[in-house]
């Protein structure tokens, strides 16, 4: 199946001229933020590392989809629905949930943090690391979750990688993490010997990366496959 490329002022401008549906999309390096998406529909589609930050979601379903390295912050998302979705290192982070559910989809790797998550219903879904609070992510979870992050960092464009990790040295040493150059075949992450991680600073540090890649592409929007999404 393919997947139509729609860059953030599409989907925005879409969205408010009506249209409420969206259907076979591919959405990738966006930061949308205080904008009003009630009733919104993404189905069969790709959501890449795209932020939604301080949005009204109330009634949004996301059916079909895969979500990779998404963020919602901030947002209203009662009555929201995910349906039949792949979630995958996504971040949920003062969010008011009501009524909401998660129907047979799975999430791994992932957080809902000072949300009242007990308002989205799982119980038909399956979570693998799926913390609700800091405290449940190990320091052998963090150090996993790191390792997993070096094919995401590989997949960047040279040029943008280069500029991402960066941006990103000075992120990475307030978490005690020393970047690798970006041609190792490891994870593309080292610890020191005084490595402290602490499940606070992981999410920080979730938030940071995710951040960092957004910005790196910035206005690029860039319309090739990466390998995730062959």
């Amino acid at each position: 199946m393919g997947f139509r490329a729609v860059l953030s002022n599409e989907f925005i401008d879409d969205y408010k001229d009506g249209m409420r549906i969206f259907s076979g999309i591919n959405l990738q390096y966006m930061d949308i933020s205080g904008i009003d998406l009630d009733d919104l529909v993404i189905k069969d589609s790709k959501i890449f590392f795209v932020n939604f930050r301080g949005c009204s979601l109330l009634n949004a379903k996301f059916i079909n989809c895969e979500i990779f390295w998404g963020g919602f912050y901030n947002n209203n998302m009662k009555n929201v629905i995910f349906d039949r979705c792949k979630i995958d290192m996504t971040w949920f982070e003062n969010v008011i949930f009501e009524n909401s559910k998660m129907i047979q989809s799975t999430a791994s790797w992932s957080a809902m943090l000072n949300s009242n998550s007990r308002e989205l219903d799982t119980s038909s879904s399956t979570l693998f690391k799926f913390f609700t609070d800091p405290s449940q992510a190990s320091p052998n979870d963090i150090e996993e979750f790191m390792h997993k992050m070096g094919p995401v960092v590989a997949s960047l464009d040279m040029s943008i990688r280069a500029k991402f990790m960066e941006g990103l040295k000075s992120d990475l040493a307030r978490y005690g993490v020393e970047a690798k150059p970006v041609e190792t075949q490891d994870s593309g992450y080292a610890k020191d010997t005084g490595y402290k991680q602490t499940p606070v600073s992981y999410g920080s540090f979730v938030s940071d990366f995710s951040n960092a890649v957004i910005n790196a592409y910035g206005m690029q929007q860039q319309k090739k496959k990466t390998p995730y999404e062959r």
